[in-house]
């Protein structure tokens, strides 16, 4: 007998836009770093309740622009509040989130599963940023695994890192004369 897998986990990858989708780049303290955050819509037609959560949590040299977060299925922008969360930055930990729940998600949305979601937003490279190692944002997904009961049970992926170079060079630019 053949079997079919009826859906794939789902899964997440982040990207730095400003270097061509790639997983690093190198940058100065108060340049801002455009990311990109990538999944799918899952198949939640056994589940009442499901949860889908993205967690970013960046490093302490990055500060967060919530202002510019951007969440789309396909090329359909999505509203926060409406169609989902976007979740306060926790100082504590650099960290926010962004969740959908299954009538935002699907039920009254209507994307098909796997439609891709893409999230962007902005973070500045701040006067914390280590000047001689990298600095790394990750991203995780959190996603309902049990469609029994009230859909409670979650997995949560590994993180997905990407890393931000500061290299700090200094540059003293001298006249004919040897003076500064």
């Amino acid at each position: 007998a053949t079997v079919a897998i009826k859906a794939d986990a789902p899964t997440i990858e982040k990207k730095i836009v400003d270097n061509g989708d790639t997983n690093h780049t190198s940058v100065n303290i108060g340049d801002q770093v455009a990311f990109k955050l990538t999944a799918k819509v899952p198949d939640m037609a056994s589940f009442d309740n499901y949860t889908f959560t993205i967690r970013d949590t960046l490093s302490k040299g990055l500060t967060f622009d919530a202002a510019s977060v951007v969440v789309k299925i396909g090329t359909t922008e999505l509203t926060a509040g409406t169609n989902y969360t976007l979740g306060a930055l926790d100082t504590s930990t650099n960290t926010f989130t962004i969740t959908f729940t299954k009538a935002q998600l699907g039920d009254n949305v209507k994307h098909a599963d796997g439609a891709e979601i893409v999230v962007t937003y902005k973070a500045t490279l701040n006067s914390n940023a280590l000047t001689k190692d990298k600095e790394i944002n990750t991203a995780k997904l959190t996603y309902s695994n049990n469609p029994d009961g009230t859909g409670t049970g979650t997995v949560t992926t590994p993180d997905v890192p990407v890393y931000i170079y500061d290299f700090d060079i200094e540059i003293a630019k001298y006249d004919g004369t040897g003076g500064e």
